[in-house]
């Protein structure tokens, strides 16, 4: 009697650069994240109404502590530093100045 392996097995199978593929599209954000080079501004604004934390920083100032190619993702990371809720998903810390110049927006709820 000839064994025959499940017809799902061979549809499921993929060969290894496939997987690398997909788990390389798993890893990469869908867009890439603003950066402090893509917005010139001369100051950078940031605000957190939960704690009711607010900033206005030096472009400069930001470009040469945490270099151009820095996301607004790390930044506020640092930023926000100190708050109970800074690194969680109660964090509302944001940069409302790239909403108004269209680099950021906001999802819809």
């Amino acid at each position: 009697m000839r064994s025959a392996s499940p017809s799902f097995l061979k549809a499921n199978t993929c060969t290894v650069r496939e997987r690398e593929s997909v788990s390389e599209r798993q890893t990469k954000p869908a867009m890439p994240l603003p950066t402090l080079q893509d917005y010139r501004a001369e100051t950078i604004e940031m605000v957190c109404t939960p704690c009711a934390r607010q900033g206005v920083f030096s472009h400069k100032s930001l470009v040469k502590k945490f270099g151009a190619n820095a996301e607004f993702v790390q930044i506020r990371r640092v930023l926000a530093m100190g708050c109970e809720h800074a690194g969680t998903e109660k964090c509302r810390a944001r940069f409302p100045c790239l909403l108004r110049a269209h680099v950021l927006w906001e999802p819809r709820r």
